[in-house]
């Protein structure tokens, strides 16, 4: 399944309301084209970067901060799971070919069990 991002105008609309106000025309289609616009990456950026930098007055840090918050939440989230489903979750994060069925010998390898996905 591919998920695409959202439309340039209903993600500049996000990323300023996470913003809490208006952000730089260049500076939003900057971080749209950069988040693809996916909605998290909108929200996160809206929320991380200072407000000069939202209007343009002072460069945008290069890469740009989607790590601190987006991780720590992840992790929080990937911590709760069985052992084994982030075993699997692993796996799937290792895996660039999207082939499932190398995944589950993979899986099958490592003992473990279709329950965990």
């Amino acid at each position: 399944m591919q998920l695409r991002g959202l439309p340039t105008v209903e993600a500049r609309e996000l990323l300023s309301s996470a913003a809490g106000g208006g952000v730089d025309g260049l500076v939003a289609a900057r971080l749209i084209a950069e988040t693809a616009g996916n909605p998290l990456g909108l929200i996160e950026l809206g929320g991380e970067l200072s407000s000069a930098e939202l209007d343009g007055q002072v460069p945008l840090p290069d890469p740009l901060p989607l790590g601190r918050r987006l991780e720590a939440r992840f992790l929080g989230q990937v911590r709760r799971l069985p052992a084994d489903t982030q075993l699997l979750l692993l796996c799937v994060a290792a895996d660039a070919t999207g082939d499932a069925e190398l995944l589950w010998r993979a899986a099958d390898h490592l003992g473990i069990p279709a329950g965990a996905a």
